[in-house]
């Protein structure tokens, strides 16, 4: 089951010690079974049903010695999601919740991970949303409350102090409710926590924003785009001239890259 000799250990959360034992198993006969979300060279994700409790289930691979002396000098990937996303909830930025985390160690330090995560019955990528359900045909009143309800969600995050240095539209899950959107980052291997209420800086933001550009699909079109940043309270601080300037120019030498249902689309920027 396991590339790496050793124990497991348990960092519980919402669920207790003995079902996050069940998790590395359950998710070995996912993969097998071919119930898979996302499987690549360092990690793999599965969506399993334990006991009646769904969950999505992280798995950071061993990838080595010389990542596991990683360890000596800088915290697991997994244990900084773990982090963050116990810090988004404090916040109450939306994330899903953590049921545990389980890690076999090797020589004392971590050698692989299993991050596991509460399942959002009807979560879909924000991208595979915006293509299914906002594309051609849709009303486009219907379109621009849904760009600015993600403008309002994306202002709680950056207020919060928690900067997502991965923040695509894949790494946003969209649940539609009757009349509204739930929203909730994911993948937060690559997050900085600061205190509350830190400012960002302009860099901060073109970063952030050149991230979220192009991996948004074309059918959000350039009026709801800028709606979107006249929504961004914190943003006219800025020279929004300057600004919109510079994400342009980051978000041409990114390429447009979201995902659609026959797989992940990579076009110029234009």
């Amino acid at each position: 089951m396991s590339s790496v000799a050793g124990h497991l250990s348990v960092v519980p959360g919402a669920a207790g010690v003995e079902w996050l034992l069940q998790v590395p198993a359950a998710h070995e006969r996912a993969i097998a079974g071919g119930a898979v979300l996302k499987n690549e060279h360092k990690t793999s994700i599965t969506r399993l049903e334990i006991d009646g409790r769904l969950a999505v289930v992280k798995h950071y691979r061993f990838m080595g010695a010389r990542f596991l002396l990683k360890g000596l000098v800088r915290r697991h990937p997994a244990t900084r999601s773990l982090a963050a996303a116990r810090a988004m909830a404090r916040r109450r930025v939306p994330t899903p919740a953590v049921l545990g985390l389980v890690t076999r160690r090797s020589l004392g330090l971590i050698a692989e991970c299993w991050l596991v995560t509460e399942d959002m019955p009807g979560a879909v990528e924000m991208d595979r949303y915006i293509l299914r359900e906002l594309g051609l045909g849709c009303d486009h009143h219907r379109r621009r409350r849904f760009v600015l309800a993600f403008a309002d969600v994306l202002q709680r995050l950056m207020r919060s102090g928690v900067l997502h240095r991965d923040l695509k539209t894949c790494n946003v899950l969209v649940v539609e409710r009757e009349s509204d959107w739930d929203f909730a980052f994911i993948d937060l291997d690559d997050v900085v926590v600061r205190p509350e209420g830190t400012p960002l800086t302009l860099d901060e933001w073109c970063l952030a924003l050149a991230q979220l550009n192009p991996s948004t699909p074309k059918v959000i079109p350039w009026t709801d785009r800028l709606r979107f940043l006249d929504h961004l309270e914190d943003l006219r601080a800025f020279d929004r001239r300057a600004l919109i300037t510079r994400v342009q120019e980051s978000s041409r030498k990114r390429r447009r890259a979201y995902f659609m249902e026959e797989g992940e689309v990579e076009i110029d920027f234009v």
